[in-house]
């Protein structure tokens, strides 16, 4: 599964992913001390969460401190569509100092 971290235009984090999801995304957890992000989803699918498998930019890290939630996004490139396939508004949790 690829996925990447960006911004909105209104400067909301945006987690964008190119495969479909296990299940209902419910929230994601930032690891202050790692820099990690790990998704939770409803059906308890990958029962410990799925770390999002790219490095956090740093100019991001002021963003994801400062927010309380973020969009999570399937996006299917072969529809043709702008439009994303499933999208979520979740809890954006920090974990740690």
């Amino acid at each position: 599964m690829g996925m990447d971290l960006a911004l909105t235009s209104e400067e909301e984090l945006l987690i964008i992913s190119d495969e479909p999801f296990p299940g209902d995304v419910v929230r994601v957890e930032f690891y202050t001390d790692t820099h990690l992000m790990i998704m939770f989803f409803a059906n308890d699918a990958y029962g410990e969460g799925m770390l999002l498998d790219r490095e956090i930019p740093k100019d991001f890290i002021p963003h994801i401190l400062s927010a309380a939630t973020i969009y999570v996004a399937h996006y299917d490139e072969a529809s043709g569509s702008d439009d994303p396939v499933s999208l979520f508004k979740v809890p954006l949790i920090r974990i740690g100092i």
